[in-house]
């Protein structure tokens, strides 16, 4: 009669975690559907428009920015030789400069590379609405199945299914989605079993603190580059005003430049005399 009674009591706060851990995994899949159209979609998207109209100009500016410093560093080391009467051995200050400049080189390969890739966007094929929201359905539907966050006891082979529909979400590739949604898509969940009040509590606890992570990331994501620049690419004649300000831009630092390499010409000109 004990054990009985003990039942009765349990029964409600039971179903209260169920409903409630239900009510978290609906909440969880949503924000972890919003989190990765914010990477994989809007933020390349914002990109995307971003660099081809100004990404160009961008490396541009910082092409002679480090072009500026290194003749200011290359000038400063001529001079500190000359100071002490010590041979100016040019060989030598281009090689020190390669090293300190390192940095600055892998950054300029990075901005190359990511214009390249935000072109071979731009070139490929674009999905139509209806295949747009086909593919976040699909990706929604895969996510309740297959994400780790909603699925921690996930065996490793559909964490690598999951990975692969990740990377055709991010690719756009609907007919790889239409695949895996049919890989996974047997009628029953993917989810833990029915577990005792104390695992419930647990997975309660565990899914309201994967809910606020993700919320943080989303608002991380929302708070920095590329997302940052959605006003402005929403803005075509903002935009336009932003690449007349970097043209001039340019045309100012080149002006600099040119004051740098008389500058180092002339200190080279003096060693040798």
């Amino acid at each position: 009669m004990e054990e009985k009674d003990q039942t009765i009591i349990h029964f409600p706060v039971y179903a209260e975690l169920k409903t409630a851990i239900e009510s978290l995994q609906a909440n969880l899949n949503l924000l972890l559907l919003e989190h990765d159209e914010l990477i994989y979609v809007v933020c390349k998207n914002i990109e995307t428009k971003y660099l081809l109209a100004a990404g160009h100009l961008d490396y541009k500016i910082y092409q002679l920015d480090c072009d500026i410093r290194r003749l200011k560093r290359k000038a400063d080391l001529i001079q500190a030789r000359i100071n002490r009467q010590m041979s100016v051995d040019l060989s030598a200050i281009d090689s020190q400069l390669n090293n300190e400049f390192k940095e600055y080189q892998q950054q300029m390969k990075k901005m190359l590379k990511d214009l390249n890739a935000a072109m071979r966007r731009a070139s490929g094929k674009s999905l139509t609405t209806e295949e747009t929201l086909e593919l976040k359905d699909l990706y929604r539907k895969i996510m309740k199945k297959l994400h780790p966050d909603l699925n921690p006891d996930i065996e490793s082979d559909k964490q690598e299914l999951f990975l692969h529909a990740v990377e055709a979400y991010k690719n756009g590739d609907l007919d790889r989605l239409r695949m895996i949604t049919m890989m996974v898509d047997d009628g029953v969940s993917l989810g833990p079993s029915e577990r005792s009040l104390n695992k419930l509590q647990k997975e309660k606890q565990r899914l309201e603190e994967q809910v606020k992570l993700v919320n943080e990331s989303i608002k991380k994501i929302q708070s920095e580059f590329p997302y940052t620049l959605k006003a402005l690419v929403s803005d075509p004649a903002e935009l336009d005003k932003h690449v007349v300000y970097l043209n001039e831009t340019i045309e100012e630092i080149e002006e600099v430049l040119r004051w740098y390499v008389q500058k180092t010409n002339d200190l080279v000109g003096e060693n040798h005399e």
